[in-house]
C-alpha cells in the first residue's frame, strides 16, 4: 500500500471520528448511539494507525482496506444526516438509530473477523517466507558440508 492510500484511510477515519464527536456534543436524540460509535472509533483508532504502518511496510494493496474506507465515508455521511433529524421525526430517528448501530456493529465485525483473517494470512505468509529461507539456508549448509566431507575424503585418499 502506498503512502497516499495510507493517508487517505487515516484522513477518512479522522473525519468520521471528528464528525461523530461534533454531532455527539450537539445531538440530543442520538446521544447513546453516537456515544457507542464514538467509543468504538476511539478503540480502533490505534489499530487504524498500526494497519496503515504495517500495510505500508509489507507493500499490501490498498484494496485490502477498501471496504473499511468506503464504510467510514458512508458513516461520515450518515452521522451528518443525523444532525438534521428533528426531535419529532420518530420514523427518521428510529431509521438513523438503526443505521448508526449497524455501522458500529460493522466496524466491530471488521476488526474482529476480517482483520483477524488478514492477520492469519500475513502470519502464514511470513512463516512461509521464513521457513523457505531457512530451508534454503539448510540446503546450502548441507551442500557445503557434503563438499567439505568429499574434500576430506579425497585429501585422505591422496
Amino acid at each position: 500500500m502506498d503512502m497516499i492510500a495510507d493517508a487517505v484511510v487515516g484522513a477518512v477515519f479522522q473525519e468520521l471520528l471528528r464528525t461523530v464527536l461534533d454531532i455527539t456534543s450537539k445531538a440530543i436524540t442520538f446521544k447513546q448511539s453516537m456515544g457507542n460509535l464514538q467509543s468504538t472509533l476511539e478503540a480502533i483508532a490505534p489499530l487504524i494507525r498500526e494497519i496503515e504502518q504495517h500495510n505500508n511496510e509489507l507493500g499490501r494493496p490498498k484494496e485490502e482496506l477498501e471496504s473499511l474506507l468506503r464504510k467510514m465515508e458512508e458513516g461520515t455521511k450518515l452521522v451528518c444526516k443525523c444532525s438534521t433529524v428533528g426531535r419529532l421525526d420518530y420514523v427518521g430517528r428510529v431509521r438513523y438509530q438503526n443505521q448508526i448501530e449497524e455501522l458500529s456493529n460493522w466496524l466491530m465485525r471488521f476488526f474482529v473477523i476480517d482483520l483477524q483473517a488478514q492477520m492469519a494470512r500475513d502470519l502464514k505468509e511470513t512463516l512461509r517466507k521464513v521457513s523457505g529461507a531457512a530451508a534454503s539456508s539448510l540446503h546450502e549448509s548441507d551442500v557445503n558440508s557434503s563438499t567439505k566431507a568429499q574434500s576430506l575424503v579425497n585429501d585422505s585418499a591422496d
